[in-house]
């Protein structure tokens, strides 16, 4: 885990080197190291960790990044600043060597620590005050000046008094109540308690208020829209609900329309726009919503060339509309992007499917379980069906083999073995079917090897794997060559009550062939 944090770092570090050699003089802006990291993304950090990363992890380097040289000049006067009022106190003989020694300490520790983190609030309001006590003993006398008694002609001030009321209202309503208003409704949107309804009214707030929000408001908007897709239809013949929804994806689009504004650099926030809008697109059937969807995501794919999302996304929109070519295209450059990605590699095995080209699409899939990525069952039925279609069984049972063993380890292979994972009723169909498809390649090793699965999958199905393994080790295959399925189908769908579970097996390869 240790060695994972270290690499995750160490790659933030050289995104933010990149980023200061972009813009040496004045760097990114504060707070932004998020887009120098979308600018030099390095996607071997899939394989490590989140790739959303909004710190360096180096306040040094971040410094250099996001604020440049002017910034970095000015972030290094005050470690100066330190060293020249401690040196200072020191020959005023207001601290002794060994208080010299602590707090110069303290300040190295500080350095070091800032090496591998960041500013924090708990941290530096530390190092703000051992600062305060430097500068108390570098200053010769009182630090703040007492008044001696009563002054002379002081008058009392009562309009300046009462603006001061006003301005400090002001600033607790602007900066304390607003805030926390718009807090509330973001958190009631991002973990919703109540009904659609009742968290689709919080947009109002979100939308119209002053308060200042972080990219991650119309992102969540956005979320909370998308995951109301299953209900579409419903919301759709309903007239209320249809208006609160209309309004919401309105307010979420002017909120992602004033974030983009801010912040143009952000791939992110085109990233979930383009979600968003396809979202649109789907309910309210929009070709021009489709169509600034793909554009929010070639924005998206040219700011961050090398984070695979967006591709991935632009490319389910090219599968959708059934134009392979242009799917092909994009999922390659992802594939590209990192070979040692799995997802990109299934997502493209989806689309040589859609094309016809069973060759590349098994290679792809292969490719994708070789690097632990497990995708829908339906892909890899699909796959192996054809495979049988074309006589080439002993690779579709391969196909199968694979995708069980990386979805659940090889432990799916010792009848010992349990899986505590529910399992598909599609896995359990590969289950029964995979011993049978080396039966009639008459691989025997293979062939009881692959049986254990079943076993492994439900227990009490191990009678029947028993008698197949005990056919095949005697060659008596005759039995078993001429059926899809080692779970006794027939006599389930003739029973009174059937086994749903196998009947439902039962079905996918029977469907499929």
């Amino acid at each position: 885990m240790a060695r994972r944090c270290d690499n995750s770092r160490t790659i933030q570090w050289r995104a933010a080197i990149d980023g200061f050699k972009d813009r040496p003089l004045l760097g990114y802006g504060l707070e932004n190291h998020n887009l120098a990291w979308s600018a030099h993304f390095d996607p071997r950090i899939y394989g490590i960790d989140t790739d959303i990363y909004d710190r360096t992890h180096n306040q040094f380097l971040e410094t250099l990044a996001t604020a440049g040289l002017v910034g970095a000049a000015a972030f290094l006067g005050i470690w100066i600043a330190i060293g020249v009022t401690l040196a200072r106190a020191y020959r005023a003989g207001r601290l002794s060597a060994a208080g010299v020694a602590v707090l110069s300490g303290l300040q190295v520790a500080y350095a070091t620590y800032l090496f591998f983190w960041f500013f924090d609030l708990n941290s530096t309001m530390l190092w703000i005050l051992i600062a305060a006590v430097i500068a108390s003993r570098g200053t010769v006398g009182s630090v703040v000046l007492e008044a001696s008694g009563h002054v002379e002609g002081a008058k009392t001030r009562p309009i300046l008094a009462l603006a001061s009321i006003v301005a400090l209202a002001a600033a607790i309503y602007g900066e304390g109540y607003t805030p926390l208003r718009v807090s509330r409704a973001l958190a009631e949107i991002d973990s919703p308690s109540g009904s659609p309804a009742q968290t689709l009214s919080q947009y109002e707030v979100l939308s119209n208020s002053a308060a200042r929000q972080s990219a991650q408001t119309p992102m969540v908007m956005g979320g909370f829209i998308g995951s109301l897709r299953p209900r579409l239809n419903e919301i759709r013949g309903n007239p209320s609900q249809r208006r609160m929804l209309d309004r919401a994806f309105t307010e979420s689009f002017a909120v992602f329309s004033r974030e983009i504004h801010r912040d143009t650099l952000n791939d992110r926030l085109y990233t979930h726009e383009g979600a968003l809008l396809l979202e649109a697109a789907q309910f309210y059937g929009s070709p021009s919503y489709q169509q600034q969807a793909i554009d929010a995501f070639h924005k998206a794919i040219e700011l961050s060339p090398h984070r695979v999302q967006q591709r991935l996304l632009l490319a389910d929109v090219y599968t959708g509309e059934r134009d392979y070519e242009r799917a092909l295209v994009v999922l390659s450059d992802a594939v590209k992007s990192d070979p040692q990605l799995g997802e990109p590699r299934y997502k493209l095995a989806q689309a040589y499917i859609g094309a016809g080209r069973s060759d590349s699409a098994l290679a792809m899939l292969q490719s994708s379980l070789g690097l632990g990525f497990v995708g829908a069952p339906d892909t890899y039925l699909s796959m192996g069906t054809r495979l049988e279609f074309a006589g080439r069984s002993k690779e579709a049972a391969k196909l199968y083999a694979d995708y069980l063993e990386a979805k659940y380890t090889k432990a799916v292979w010792s009848r010992s073995g349990v899986i505590d994972t529910p399992v598909p009723t599609a896995d359990i169909a590969v289950a029964a079917h995979l011993p049978l498809l080396y039966a009639r390649a008459q691989d025997s090793e293979l062939a009881i090897k692959t049986a254990a699965a079943l076993s492994a999958f439900d227990p009490s199905r191990a009678s029947i794997v028993d008698r197949f393994v005990s056919d095949i080790g005697a060659r008596r295959r005759g039995s078993w060559v001429a059926r899809n399925s080692l779970l006794p189908c027939a006599s389930v769908r003739a029973s009174r009550w059937p086994d749903s579970v196998v009947l439902g097996a039962c079905g996918v390869f029977r469907r499929k062939l």
